[in-house]
């Protein structure tokens, strides 16, 4: 018994001095999780290492370069648990530096691979998030095996971080750490899951400053802007905070349950688990892409500039900015999508007022022009082609920051407005050079009246900074527009420096006050190019013709009427026609609207275009057809015959075609059921119907306003323009009716 008891204790006593022996190999300090071996620090300012440690004792900080020299020395000593040392950080080089952190004098972490560059964060929602590999240049790297420099160096941050062993918990105060966080050179296969627009930015930057660049890369797809904002910061901003509450998205301290808070949508969300443990870095700035999920749910107007201001405050405290100065922040106009009648526009308008309000610390990029190519894996609202974007961010940083290119770091915004002489003359700041067309003319321009309908325009360049706007069918305009349209891939007015163009001017609208009905780039009215980028459901999204021939071959003429092209309708038999494309089959059935071609032409009481006959042989107009349905549709008296038809003589000559709205015969029976323009609400289609044989060019068609209320249908019996037995009938019938009605 005494001998099992001796060993026993002689058992117990050795698990006592193993206890021991763990405790004081045990580490006394640790740094946090986003400091590790190969990270950037931004150069020439204080570079921060913290952590935790178990004791109040004196942490020492020092940094050796290649040659094992000490080049710099900080001191901090541990506060409740945590610590914050610092060191002069040196200029930034493609020298690699070592730091040793020491607890009371003993080792606890040693960092190696350091560089000091310029070190940019990069948020935003899902085009921020995109990675790399679905981006198209990105695919193509990784096919090819080629990645990155090791000069760029990413920190990653998860995009649903643990925090309490639990990545769905999200909690109430901001944590003090990232859990999975990881530093990565970019000449990793790593790369390819990172940002494209972060890489592509970082790329373009380091090759510019010939200097390391870091990026830390911290985003979420579908989040909202109010996500990525303090608390603190909401409670202590009296305007946003009522935004919040208006939107009914405030919470409470004691309303928030950690189990079940959305980091897309709820306040705070992401600002605590992912912002706030980067508070000990000092970046140069922020590149933010971010808008989409706030068009969704209809921001109302003025709160998101709001919310942006609050961001960069309250970001410019966080990362060492002092004495009320701002953090630089790039970011860039949204993609088109579908996001409801008028959204886009609006908020890529109030974009272009956040860059107005603070032009020395923001810079906003334009991207309406940059292909919306997109793959099956990522849809419709995350256009692949990443790189122009992230390197415009890139060009934007470097005017902002770095004093290159200033003049045109941010995309031209309207500075100035004149009316006279029938036209609009805008006059825009930062246009650098000076403006140019990309291409021969201008598009995506429209112009309104007091009754605010809005037409489209022609526009031209008068001076390097200043373009005339105007149209014909608007004697007295009062405002101007472009770009202001779901689809405006066609808007092609830029600045430009020594080497060309540099970005697309800004989405701008002259006087919201008069916006009653906004032109949407009608693409088929300039005849000027053959496809145009249209939204339709999932995979059918993307590039159609703006036009379709029946019995006729259709191509581009560059003897056109105005513009840089008109459209030619080649008859291959005697009944032939050209259609505008609003529509893209779903099924041999069923077909679809696209989701940004308007519908509405109740707004116009002429329609004008010119037409010329190429042929030997005279050419009929049978009818302009304005389809309501497939089966239904309306023809409007030609030139104020009262007829739905003309002809037009082999001339070769162009001839005015003036289409009526408030004539519009059904089926084109013109001595029967007359209808005005009120009843193209919901048009389907146009199509131009012509007889005879030969070639017939159409161009620049114009848009003539009419905010007259006339009554949609009207019985207007008359046997005087019957051409046949059927329209007499048609006649007979319907003043038959009228007798009755």
């Amino acid at each position: 018994m005494k001998k099992i008891l001796s060993l026993f204790l002689a058992a117990l006593l050795c698990v006592g001095v193993g206890v021991q022996a763990l405790a004081a190999d045990a580490p006394r300090a640790q740094l946090y999780t986003i400091y590790q071996n190969g990270m950037l620090f931004q150069q020439k300012k204080d570079a921060v290492f913290a952590g935790t440690a178990s004791s109040d004792d004196e942490v020492c900080c020092t940094l050796f370069n290649a040659q094992n020299e000490a080049v710099a020395l900080g001191v901090g000593r541990v506060q409740d648990g945590v610590f914050a040392v610092s060191i002069p950080a040196p200029a930034g080089s493609y020298d690699e530096y070592t730091a040793v952190l020491t607890l009371d004098g003993k080792e606890f972490a040693a960092l190696t691979g350091i560089v000091f560059g310029e070190l940019w964060l990069a948020s935003g929602q899902s085009n921020m998030q995109m990675g790399l590999s679905n981006s198209l240049t990105g695919k193509k790297m990784m096919e090819q095996g080629i990645v990155g420099s090791r000069w760029l160096r990413i920190l990653e941050v998860p995009p649903y971080p643990e925090y309490a062993g639990d990545p769905d918990r999200i909690p109430v105060s901001p944590q003090q750490d990232i859990p999975g966080a990881q530093w990565f050179c970019a000449d990793s296969t790593q790369v390819y899951a990172t940002s494209a627009v972060g890489y592509f930015f970082g790329s373009k930057l380091r090759k510019t400053l010939d200097i390391p660049v870091g990026v830390v890369h911290v985003s979420l797809g579908g989040s909202s802007i109010y996500t990525w904002l303090s608390r603190e910061s909401i409670e202590r901003d009296e305007q946003v905070k009522a935004d919040l509450i208006a939107q009914n998205r405030f919470i409470t301290v004691q309303d928030w349950d950690e189990t079940r808070r959305d980091p897309y949508v709820d306040m705070s969300a992401n600002y605590n688990k992912k912002i706030e443990p980067l508070r000990h870095f000092r970046p140069a700035g922020m590149i933010w892409y971010q808008g989409e999920t706030d068009i969704f749910r209809n921001c109302p107007y003025g709160a998101y500039s709001r919310a942006f201001s609050l961001m960069q405050k309250t970001d410019s405290a966080l990362f060492g900015y002092k004495n009320g100065e701002q953090m630089p922040i790039v970011y860039t106009q949204i993609a088109t999508y579908d996001y409801g009648k008028n959204r886009l526009q609006t908020f890529n308008t109030e974009l272009s007022e956040i860059a107005q309000a603070d032009s020395k610390t923001r810079a906003m990029t334009t991207i309406y022009d940059v292909p919306l190519t997109y793959t099956s894996d990522v849809g419709a609202i995350h256009p692949a082609c990443k790189a122009p974007v992230g390197e415009r961010m890139a060009y934007a940083a470097c005017g902002l920051v770095y004093g290159e290119n200033t003049p045109t770091c941010t995309a031209a915004t309207v500075s100035q407005t004149q009316i006279r002489d029938g036209s609009v003359y805008v006059t825009l700041r930062n246009t650098g050079e000076g403006l140019a067309v990309k291409g021969n003319t201008l598009h995506g321009f429209s112009v309104c009246g007091a009754d605010g309908i809005y037409v489209g325009a022609k526009a031209e360049i008068v001076s390097g900074d200043t373009v005339r706007i105007w149209s014909e069918t608007v004697p007295q305009p009062v405002s101007a527009a472009y770009a202001f349209a779901q689809s405006n891939h066609a808007a092609n007015l830029y600045a430009t420096d020594a080497e060309g163009l540099t970005m697309p001017v800004s989405v701008f609208v002259t006087d919201k006050a008069v916006g009653k009905y906004y032109w949407q780039d009608r693409a088929f009215a300039a005849c000027d190019y053959a496809q145009v980028w249209r939204m339709a459901d999932g995979e059918k999204t993307g590039f159609y013709d703006i036009w379709q021939g029946k019995n006729a071959t259709l191509s581009y003429t560059q003897d056109a009427f105005s513009g840089d092209a008109a459209l030619r309708i080649s008859a291959q038999g005697k009944h032939f026609s050209a259609a505008t494309v609003f529509d893209f089959p779903v099924n041999r059935a069923v077909r679809d609207q696209f989701a940004d071609a308007d519908a509405d032409y109740s707004a116009y009481g002429k329609i004008t275009f010119a037409v010329r006959n190429d042929g030997e042989q005279d050419v009929t107009l049978d009818a302009v057809r304005f389809y309501t349905s497939r089966h239904i549709w309306f023809a409007p008296s030609v030139n104020g015959t009262g007829n739905p038809d003309a002809v037009i003589p082999a001339d070769g000559q162009w001839h005015e075609m003036k289409l009526d709205m408030n004539s519009l015969y059904l089926f084109g029976n013109e001595c029967a059921l007359t209808f005005s323009r009120g009843c193209l609400t919901h048009l389907q289609n146009l199509s131009l119907q012509f007889k005879g044989e030969g070639t017939v060019c159409v161009d620049d068609f114009r848009f003539t306003p009419d905010s007259t209320q006339i009554a949609k249908a009207r019985f207007v019996p008359s046997l005087q323009n019957a051409d046949n037995l059927w329209e007499t009938l048609c006649g007979l019938f319907v003043g038959l009716i009228a007798r009755f009605v």
